[in-house]
């Protein structure tokens, strides 16, 4: 807002005779604070993004354990002598990690392929596996949007750092000049120096 400001300032008060070190400085300053806008949008957008993905990501996470729990319960509950071993291959994640979620999840859907009958039989939709791949997926992709999110985030950040810094620069330089070109006029100085 300061850089812009700046520039609007120049255009209610050019200088006469024109300085074209000043004329090119208030350009330099229009592009920076342009620049600056684009990176601040970058920075809002990409925390959105990374926050309602985060929200997305644990949704998916709750709803997929939610998924997995009947599946869990239905191992432990087949005869053993009949499925030998299929306990182990359908325990649920020890924490609530992602990675730990979509492993297992994963792990589900391997072992499920032989037996699915067995859990289509005791009440679960044919399409369970299918459904648990959709969710695995949705975790995927919201945990890739955060990324990506927060990349924009940083990259916004940085972006604006650096072009606040050149506006600076080309303010305090333009400041030099004209204090020098308002010493003869107290009330248009004082209006540039409250800019």
């Amino acid at each position: 807002a300061a850089l812009e400001a700046v520039v609007a300032f120049g255009g209610e008060h050019p200088l006469t005779p024109a300085n074209t070190r000043a004329t090119a400085l208030y350009t330099q300053i229009g592009t920076t604070a342009t620049s600056l806008r684009a990176h601040a949008d970058d920075q809002d957008s990409g925390n959105g993004q990374y926050r309602s993905s985060t929200l997305s990501r644990r949704e998916a996470s709750k709803a997929l354990r939610d998924q997995m729990r009947p599946i869990n319960q239905m191992a432990r509950a087949l005869p053993r002598e009949q499925y030998p071993g299929v306990r182990a291959l359908f325990r649920m994640p020890h924490t609530n990690g992602y990675a730990a979620i979509l492993s297992r999840a994963n792990a589900f859907l391997e072992a499920v392929g032989p037996i699915k009958a067995a859990f289509v039989e005791r009440g679960l939709p044919a399409d369970f596996d299918e459904r648990l791949e959709a969710k695995i997926t949705t975790i995927t992709a919201a945990t890739d949007s955060r990324t990506l999110g927060k990349a924009e985030q940083v990259g916004g950040t940085a972006g604006m750092q650096v072009k606040a810094s050149e506006g600076l620069a080309a303010v305090a330089e333009l400041d030099s000049i004209l204090t020098y070109q308002y010493r003869s006029n107290p009330a248009l100085l004082a209006a540039w120096k409250s800019v």
